[in-house]
């Protein structure tokens, strides 16, 4: 706007035409304008003390000043531990953690968590709004909700949501969609924490890791044969993960493209997917002709 922020006649000015009349803000909203211009009222002592006084006059100085601000300005990455704090987005975060705030604007917030835990307080968001919380492990995506997010010893990541639903992504596999209750432990893509998810029980989690790291390996013959080792136990110990994993498999190639096929379409057919197995049988024949198990997967 031009003017001194730190003028005395200039701040008064930008308050007058509020004088008569206070908006009417919600806790949230008038948290995330006080922020838009706490920097610029801390560094004032020598301002009348009506500026600081109660959230209503906070509130009518942030509506004032706010606009010299462009809402989708994005605030510099920062390293933090604080108490509840309001992002642009109107969300709120409360961490004992360190968090690095990576995007921060009205459309965008990314928040990075190495250790700790971090639990995120998110209003519905409009259509193309984003807010996504990345670990070691996974990406946590919101559409409005609380949850909570906790990076464990070893990697591990934690999410617990209270209400709402979030979306985890661990790294190089399916996602996932969690609502209230249990919380969800994801481990690390790695020979380790598919050892964890082993021992805790998690046998399907378990083996998406080891498809994962076969699937992100050098491509030759030892790696397709241990592909279709573990297809094998996929379809014995997880059989309703079998078909994503099988369709990987797929579309990885190899020397055993025409067993994956089959075992693709197949793997669908035994869950119960049938047009599906059908699509995918029919695609088999279609590639492999020849193949003996051709005529089989006419009978499905």
């Amino acid at each position: 706007m031009g003017t001194d922020p730190h003028d005395d006649a200039a701040v008064r000015r930008l308050l007058a035409p509020l004088a008569a009349e206070v908006p009417r803000l919600s806790p949230e909203r008038e948290a995330v304008l006080w922020a838009g211009v706490a920097d610029r009222l801390r560094p004032a002592p020598r301002w009348p003390g009506f500026l600081l006084l109660g959230a209503l006059g906070a509130a009518a100085a942030v509506a004032a000043v706010v606009v010299t601000r462009a809402p989708d300005q994005a605030l510099p990455p920062f390293t933090a531990r604080h108490a509840p704090r309001p992002l642009p987005s109107g969300a709120w975060i409360e961490t004992s953690a360190a968090v690095e705030l990576t995007a921060a604007t009205a459309d965008l917030t990314r928040v990075r968590v190495t250790e700790g835990q971090i639990t995120s307080r998110v209003p519905r968001l409009a259509p193309g709004q984003r807010y996504l919380v990345e670990t070691p492990a996974a990406v946590v995506e919101v559409r409005g909700t609380t949850f909570t997010v906790a990076v464990e010893p070893g990697g591990a990541t934690a999410v617990t949501v209270a209400e709402g639903q979030v979306r985890v992504t661990p790294a190089g596999r399916d996602p996932l969609d969690l609502g209230p209750g249990p919380t969800l432990h994801v481990e690390p893509t790695t020979a380790d924490g598919a050892a964890r998810a082993e021992a805790r029980g998690e046998v399907a989690q378990a083996l998406q890791i080891r498809g994962a790291l076969l699937l992100a390996a050098p491509a030759d013959l030892a790696r397709a044969n241990a592909l279709l080792r573990l297809g094998h136990a996929f379809d014995a110990q997880t059989p309703d993960a079998a078909p994503a994993f099988w369709a990987r498999v797929v579309a990885a190639g190899g020397p055993h493209a025409e067993e994956a096929s089959f075992r693709h379409a197949d793997a669908l057919r035994r869950a119960g997917r049938l047009a599906e197995a059908r699509t995918a049988a029919a695609a088999f024949r279609q590639r492999f002709p020849q193949s003996p198990r051709a005529a089989e997967t006419t009978r499905w």
